[in-house]
């Protein structure tokens, strides 16, 4: 890229800081996902 002098841009400049928080709250949610009702019936305890 410094070869060819093309300007490097870093994913951050595409996303607002509103989009970012957004973002980060679905991955909080569904980091979660064992937490959920409907699948605990599913999960196996020894």
């Amino acid at each position: 890229m410094n070869l060819e002098n093309i300007e490097h841009e870093t994913s951050d400049e595409f996303i607002t800081q509103e989009e970012t928080n957004e973002i980060q709250n679905h991955l909080y949610t569904f980091s979660k996902w064992y937490d959920e009702k409907s699948l605990q019936k599913f999960f196996m305890v020894d």
